[in-house]
């Protein structure tokens, strides 16, 4: 499950009852079977939200140190904005960044600001948060991709379709369910371009050549895969709820 807006039309209700791997912020109001993340400013939001206590989550580059670093570290970072959430006294995990991208919206472009950033985000040991590096080795991807190769490699699906990659496909500009939100961009920015993103998940399919991959879009991108629209994903879905319901009523 990707964020991209194609995803809006399809009701979670529907997914219940399915093995779902989704990224970041659908964290904010959703439950897939397991959340994937590797952006530090969302691992600090979905860990203070308290989400990973009860749900899987996998996080990359999400160190943990001992809570007597903590002294140490937080007296370093003087510049810049500091950000943490309530110690629990037990673990954190730091980051610190000393450039930021800014959003410009009379061009539609981005750049590089120097901007001092410093995340000190703290767990306790009731927190499931496991390290991705550990499952699919190092990868240099988003969160799709990620998400993707960890599915196929914890569940080995016969089938998985894939929801919400809509790969730019938004009339020239950036296509997510959480843009103006914090930690994504704005929704006049300018698109990612999404070569970078085709070529990884085609490098998942070939991978995982056993399990068939669907892609789910109104718009035709992948020539190694089947493509079937948002509304016969649905359907699908609907058929599969309806035939399950008749089966308890029996």
């Amino acid at each position: 499950m990707g964020n991209g807006e194609s995803r809006k039309a399809i009701s979670y209700e529907l997914l219940n009852e399915h093995v779902t791997y989704g990224c970041n912020g659908i964290a904010r109001e959703w439950t897939p079977s397991a959340l994937v993340c590797i952006d530090n400013k969302m691992m600090h939001e979905i860990v203070d939200s308290g989400y990973p206590k009860n749900n899987k989550c996998y996080f990359r580059k999400f160190t943990l140190m001992d809570a007597f670093h903590y002294e140490p570290l937080r007296m370093g970072a003087q510049r810049g904005e500091v950000i943490e959430n309530i110690s629990t006294g037990y673990k954190f995990a730091y980051f610190g960044s000393e450039q930021q991208i800014e959003f410009y919206p009379e061009d539609k472009t981005m750049g590089i600001v120097e901007n001092p950033l410093h995340f000190f985000t703290w767990v306790s040991e009731q927190d499931q948060i496991y390290d991705l590096d550990e499952f699919i080795g190092k990868k240099p991807q988003d969160s799709g991709q990620n998400a993707t190769e960890l599915m196929c490699t914890i569940e080995k699906p016969d089938i998985c379709y894939l929801i919400g990659f809509d790969l730019s496909v938004n009339n020239g500009l950036v296509n997510n369910v959480y843009k103006n939100t914090n930690g994504y961009a704005p929704d006049y920015a300018l698109p990612v371009h999404p070569d970078g993103w085709i070529r990884d998940l085609d490098e998942i399919f070939d991978k995982y050549s056993e399990t068939k991959f669907i892609h789910v879009l109104n718009t035709k991108v992948f020539d190694t895969i089947e493509t079937i629209s948002v509304e016969h994903f649905i359907n699908i879905l609907e058929n599969q709820w309806q035939s399950k319901k008749k089966l308890l009523n029996q």
